[in-house]
């Protein structure tokens, strides 16, 4: 997503161009044109960035950009090859925020939490799949034997009957399970108390 940084530098370049093409062919430095090139390009990019934060999600536009779009929080259940809980189906939720052009992922148990480190939505002979890195950290009554540790997911993002994500992941440490969502709720939830209050559609309904 452009940030202020970009911004700045596309607008002073483009009143620069502007002012050295007419120095060039004239000898003299034209501001208005400049304040005029200013304004068109305010105009450009406050239209891109409403498209990269929002405008891509609406209906009509997303038929074009065929990004699919898993924005807000989707309930899970995990299974897992952890010692611990290799015998529970866990219930998580995975908080997706998501742009046209980034996507981040946290994971959020009654236990533990993974934060993104970084990946992407990467589009696949017949398949979207969401591959991403992430940190895992135990809450503070859980660290026994269950240390930071980093690890990948691997998810393809299924269409029909509804969407939906399915997959695995993995960790550093060997261990490694599925996960498979339920339920999708548009709200961006930070706690898995709070996600638990959330009201979540069935994409099997």
């Amino acid at each position: 997503m452009p940030n202020a940084t970009w911004i700045r530098i596309t607008l002073a370049t483009a009143a620069i161009a502007v002012l050295v093409s007419t120095w060039w062919k004239t000898g003299e430095t034209d501001i208005d044109a400049a304040r005029q090139v200013l304004s068109v390009s305010g105009v450009v990019i406050l239209l891109i960035l409403a498209f990269d934060s929002f405008a891509w999600r609406w209906p009509l536009i997303r038929l074009l950009s065929r990004v699919p779009v898993l924005h807000g929080t989707w309930k899970a259940a995990l299974r897992t090859s952890y010692p611990g809980r290799a015998d529970e189906l866990i219930e998580c939720y995975l908080v997706v925020r998501q742009t046209y052009s980034t996507i981040r992922v946290d994971l959020l148990t009654d236990r533990a939490r993974s934060r993104f480190v970084s990946g992407a939505l990467v589009r696949e002979p017949g398949a979207i799949v969401l591959n991403y890195i992430f940190r895992y950290e135990a809450d503070a009554l859980n660290t026994e034997g269950n240390p930071p540790s980093k690890g990948a997911a691997d998810l393809t993002v299924g269409q029909r009957p509804a969407l939906h994500m399915s997959g695995d992941y993995w960790m550093e440490r060997g261990t490694k399970g599925t996960i498979q969502t339920v339920g999708h709720a548009h709200a961006l939830y930070d706690t898995y108390d709070s996600a638990q209050t959330g009201e979540y559609e069935d994409p099997s309904a």
